[in-house]
């Protein structure tokens, strides 16, 4: 199986790893500590989730296999699509460019479609991308990248962060209730009961 990140966007876009990365790094804050600048807790609630990882990109096999698009533009395509990961949807900012000219104020800034993590059948998690970063490392003869490694720093997103009524906090209380259930098989060989 192959980790993803899946945007839920019209049409939806995939984004299935190559590779799985190497590593996962997981980081969790204590809410308050997080949420109040490390002044202290402030309200109860779920840590903060940060997630990082690195995946690689490689055009061998497409061009061993004759793939037309890989051949003309190496990874420009998979490349654009990690990045249009970052950015909003075109109509809704062509729109609201157009609001704007037409002098109406803008107050809300443009939000890019919910973002999934999908790291196997237990873990699917709503995030939002904080960072992408991309370092391309070889090329066809016409300068298309044809291997790259994209480094992406991804923050979980809690009931919290997204409003009580954001149709993702059912897959965030859904992973909180899953660690509830995995904690639960572990047994306590020491005596001292859970």
């Amino acid at each position: 199986m192959r980790g993803a990140l899946v945007q839920q966007a019209s049409p939806p876009r995939v984004v299935r790893f190559q590779f799985n990365p190497r590593t996962l790094n997981r980081s969790l804050t204590p809410a308050g500590a997080a949420d109040a600048g490390g002044d202290g807790p402030t309200l109860p609630g779920p840590p903060v989730e940060t997630l990082s990882f690195e995946a690689e990109l490689d055009a061998t096999d497409a061009l061993g296999a004759g793939d037309p698009n890989v051949e003309k533009r190496g990874l420009h395509g998979q490349l654009a699509l990690l990045e249009l990961l970052l950015y909003p949807d075109l109509q809704d900012y062509a729109v609201s460019l157009a609001a704007m000219s037409a002098g109406v104020l803008e107050l809300a800034p443009i939000g890019r479609p919910p973002l999934l993590f999908v790291w196997g059948e237990r873990r699917v998690l709503p995030v939002y991308l904080e960072s992408l970063s991309v370092v391309e490392e070889a090329w066809d003869a016409n300068l298309n990248p044809t291997r790259a490694r994209a480094s992406f720093g991804l923050r979980v997103l809690r009931p919290s962060d997204v409003g009580a009524s954001d149709p993702v906090n059912g897959l965030f209380l859904a992973h909180q209730a899953r660690l509830e259930a995995f904690a639960a098989t572990v047994v306590d060989n020491s005596g001292g009961g859970r």
